[in-house]
């Protein structure tokens, strides 16, 4: 079955064959950075589980990662990768989060992404991308309920079920969508998501990135605290002249 982000919250896309060699270049820097921060060369993210000293903090590892990442501004190359589909859905004036979230899910690690929607605290008017930097099946797929569904998950909150029903409701109920690398999945604020626990052979490596309409409402995390402008139409241009 194929889901429509209209109608079901979510739809998975493919990045532009012309436009792969960004998405390398993307990875080809995380890859790189992710390395001199544990002090290997050449390695392989998604045998970093691997690599990584277990005397280490792996979340402080990560934050330095992810530090380390958004000083190399690529929120520019990801804009440039996904332009043609922020612009068919938001028109030209975007604004993005200011930082990038760079999540890494080690095998059965159990610190893993529980249910939950992001709408609130963020805004309903924010798409979120999940872009995977490597192929992603089976436990290492994302999860999402559709909006049918997530509205479902919130007359359970609202009749005071218990979180061992809503979740056993969750898991029989979620899309699994596997991923390969060279696809994204676009997602609504407003529809819950999961990952659960990685049960593969290979950490997975997944960045999330948030955008809006550059006037549309803000939820808690707003214009110029979190986000930014990062295109504008002529008319907007011509404005802030």
């Amino acid at each position: 079955m194929k889901f429509n982000l209209f109608n079901h919250g979510f739809q998975k896309f493919k990045v532009d064959k012309k436009k792969m060699k960004i998405l390398k270049k993307i990875k080809s820097q995380i890859n790189k950075i992710s390395g001199n921060v544990i002090k290997k060369r050449n390695i392989k993210i998604e045998d970093f589980h691997k690599l990584i000293d277990p005397k280490k903090n792996f979340n402080e590892v990560r934050l330095k990662i992810i530090s380390e990442i958004n000083k190399k501004n690529l929120n520019n190359l990801l804009f440039a990768l996904l332009k043609e589909n922020l612009i068919n859905f938001f028109g030209p004036d975007i604004a993005v989060q200011k930082k990038i979230n760079l999540v890494i899910q080690k095998p059965y690690d159990p610190n893993y992404v529980t249910l939950h929607k992001d709408s609130p605290p963020n805004s309903a008017h924010e798409l979120v991308i999940w872009l995977p930097l490597m192929d992603c099946k089976k436990t290492n797929a994302f999860k999402f309920l559709t909006i049918k569904n997530s509205k479902k998950i919130e007359n359970m909150f609202k009749k005071n079920f218990t979180e061992r029903k809503i979740n056993d409701f969750a898991e029989n109920n979620a899309k699994s969508l596997n991923t390969k690398f060279g696809e994204f999945i676009i997602f609504w604020t407003g529809i819950y998501h999961f990952s659960g626990m990685n049960c593969e052979k290979h950490t997975r490596w997944s960045l999330n990135l948030r955008y809006k309409n550059l006037f549309s409402p803000y939820g808690s995390k707003g214009f110029l605290d979190y986000f930014e402008p990062i295109n504008y139409s002529p008319l907007t241009s011509l404005g802030i002249k």
